[in-house]
């Protein structure tokens, strides 16, 4: 009859004048199984299906058409699983920075070059404010001088070639601060006992010439002296500078090694390896600071191992507050040896712990 709705095949019901009428849809949940925008899987989506029921004209109201009805669906629950994601990505990025982006073995070459001679002239110039009678005030002034040029050329280099702070190791103050306390502090707790282990058993032997208040004076002025001329400047250039670059091309370790031949040929160059005994100290030295600021993770290790052990070898060697004998064994294994050793199982355990906080937060 006119009007009464016939069933036929294909999801939609013939009226008696011809006319199609489209089912109503009804849009059931389902699990997605494949990936999918935002891609996700297990996110809630709804399947349209057919409804047996009528569709009561709905369907073309404000202009929508049935087939829009059947293409649109829903997506619960990617909001929040969107927002997880975001969150675990946001703390993977925190704990591990995005490296340096890579350069070119020619630029790589032109930047080592640029560095060395900025190091050379450097000190070049700062040693040449120190006179032969070398005061307290000359050693900081001479410091002062240093630090300055150096941050200087760091700054520009920075701005220049970009790199960031990361790759320099100071991306964090407070962690670099921690660093080197924790550093100096370590070396006392290992070279200390270790020294005194050497005098007890007759291994070296340490007198002093010269009374307590005129050698603690004398120790006062030396640590921001070594601060500002060795430790800080050198440290910034070799082990941050310069090592950061070469490891955005060369693998990491590599770029220890590479550092240290730097380091050896600088202090060539500015007259530092004339001393007995440095040609055979140096390299190691070097490459004990690269490996501090490679497991060490910033250049606060390095900072604090080199500035702990030339303030005790200058105050104890070079001062002429104590004489010293068989200084050599007191270098070497307190000074050097062992607390090395302890840096390399301290910094693994603690390069271990932070590998795993790192994988935890990006599950």
């Amino acid at each position: 009859m006119p009007g009464r709705s016939t069933p036929v095949s294909g999801g939609a019901r013939k009226r008696g004048d011809g006319a199609f009428r489209p089912r109503r849809k009804q849009c059931m949940d389902d699990t997605t199984k494949g990936p999918f925008p935002p891609r996700f899987s297990g996110a809630k989506t709804s399947t349209c299906r057919p409804s047996p029921r009528h569709h009561r004209g709905r369907a073309h109201k404000a202009g929508l058409s049935a087939q829009r009805m059947a293409d649109s669906c829903q997506f619960r629950g990617a909001t929040h699983a969107l927002k997880m994601t975001c969150n675990r990505h946001e703390s993977h990025t925190m704990h591990n920075p995005p490296p340096s982006p890579a350069i070119t073995t020619t630029s790589l070459l032109l930047r080592i070059a640029a560095a060395l001679l900025a190091c050379i002239a450097i000190w070049k110039i700062g040693m040449s404010l120190l006179p032969d009678a070398a005061t307290p005030a000359h050693r900081l002034l001479a410091g002062a001088v240093i630090t300055t040029l150096v941050c200087g050329y760091l700054f520009a280099a920075v701005r220049m070639d970009r790199p960031g702070l990361p790759s320099l190791g100071i991306e964090h103050a407070s962690d670099v601060l921690r660093g080197a306390f924790a550093a100096a502090g370590l070396w006392l707790l290992t070279a200390v006992p270790a020294t005194l282990l050497l005098l007890w058993l007759g291994l070296a032997s340490v007198h002093m010439t010269s009374d307590w208040p005129a050698a603690l004076a004398s120790l006062a002025l030396l640590v921001p002296a070594v601060l500002l001329i060795e430790a800080i400047p050198e440290e910034l250039l070799f082990r941050g500078y310069l090592q950061g670059t070469l490891a955005r091309r060369i693998a990491p370790w590599l770029a220890v090694v590479a550092q240290t031949v730097l380091f050896v040929l600088f202090a060539w160059a500015i007259g530092a390896t004339d001393a007995p005994g440095q040609w055979s100290f140096l390299p190691g030295f070097a490459l004990i600071l690269g490996g501090l600021r490679l497991l060490g993770g910033n250049l606060g290790w390095p900072i604090g191992f080199h500035a702990a052990l030339m303030i005790a070898t200058q105050w104890l060697l070079a001062h002429g507050h104590f004489t010293v004998g068989n200084a050599m064994a007191i270098q070497v294994l307190a000074f050097v040896a062992l607390p090395s050793a302890v840096y390399g199982v301290v910094l693994s355990i603690l390069a271990q712990a932070r590998d795993a906080r790192a994988r935890a937060a990006g599950r």
